[in-house]
């Protein structure tokens, strides 16, 4: 819903670059020019730098709560998903549950050619996957931890990386743009 445009509207998204400030900064008060200086250099268009700032507010900000919460209990892994089947002509990357093709191996089903890096990146996952669920464990894979690491997927290899924007995400979170930008998003779905 969130790449499609006849959603921008609803979503509280500029559409003219020229509105792109009067419009974070309404949706996010003083906070505004932080989330913008932080993803304009990642950001392809004013659309996307405002699409980055709603995942990191809806999804990735709950996604780091869930880790940093549950680590402190059970044993928890972090990834995140860089591998891009041929769909979409890689548009917004690997998109939400990119890797469930993956590991289930149905990347045919998808009516999209499968290329050699897919085959590479539907095996590592599969492994991955199919050790954590036979044993609890993921070996040679970095626990989430006080450093806040996960696995990153990208490129047939697994690195370990930082949650992405994490730091940012610590500095906002009591500010409650996160929660609000959640039930935002739900009621408008």
């Amino acid at each position: 819903m969130i790449e499609i445009p006849i959603y921008y509207k609803f979503l509280g998204i500029a559409k003219k670059e020229k509105d792109l400030k009067n419009t974070i900064k309404k949706k996010y008060g003083k906070y505004a020019e932080r989330l913008e200086e932080s993803f304009k250099p990642l950001s392809k268009d004013h659309i996307d730098l405002q699409i980055q700032i709603m995942e990191l507010n809806i999804f990735h900000s709950s996604a780091l709560y869930l880790m940093e919460n549950f680590s402190k209990k059970c044993p928890v892994y972090g990834y995140r998903l860089n591998e891009v089947p041929n769909l979409y002509d890689g548009l917004r990357g690997a998109y939400h549950g990119a890797e469930l093709a993956f590991f289930f191996g149905n990347l045919d089903k998808m009516n999209i050619e499968i290329s050699e890096e897919n085959k590479k990146a539907r095996d590592l996952i599969q492994k991955d996957w199919l050790d954590f669920i036979k044993r609890g464990k993921i070996e040679g894979r970095v626990l989430f931890n006080e450093k806040k690491e996960i696995s990153l997927y990208e490129n047939q290899e697994v690195t370990t990386i930082r949650f992405p924007q994490a730091d940012l995400i610590d500095d906002l979170y009591e500010s409650g743009i996160f929660e609000k930008e959640r039930a935002d998003y739900i009621d408008k779905r």
